[in-house]
């Protein structure tokens, strides 16, 4: 006889993985970033599409020395004007490993890939892009 502490599984269902809330961590593949674009966008045909490519300058503090991360954003609405350079943009997207041929060899980059793009100008939009992103 079970006693009321007892909980299995035919006492009480159990959530279904996909309809459950993630932890936060479980491996996930989410980059943020705010920075300043430091590169002309360069267009790109791709086999994912057409890609606006561009590097970002990201400032840690005064004391910091800045990172550029390049970013590709692939097929973008209209709004990738919105990409030039000394713009501050918010960027959402995935850390992605780019293979490609070139001079005879395999090589390999890092990259985010966005899935979001939006001017800091706008700060509100900026900031709930951000947490949409986290949420």
């Amino acid at each position: 006889m079970r006693d009321r502490h007892d909980r299995a599984t035919t006492d009480h269902p159990t959530r279904d993985r996909t309809t459950a809330r993630s932890s936060p961590l479980e491996d996930r593949n989410c980059v943020l970033l705010v920075g300043k674009v430091r590169s002309e966008p360069a267009w790109y045909d791709r086999p994912e599409g057409r890609a606006c490519c561009f590097d970002l300058e990201i400032a840690d503090g005064e004391d910091a020395a800045a990172a550029r991360v390049p970013v590709a954003w692939i097929d973008p609405p209209r709004k990738a004007s919105i990409v030039r350079v000394g713009a501050r943009l918010a960027v959402a997207g995935r850390l992605h490993q780019r293979f490609f041929r070139a001079e005879g060899r395999t090589l390999t980059r890092l990259e985010v890939r966005s899935t979001r793009v939006v001017s800091t100008r706008g700060r509100a939009r900026a900031v709930a892009m951000l947490d949409d992103a986290v949420a």
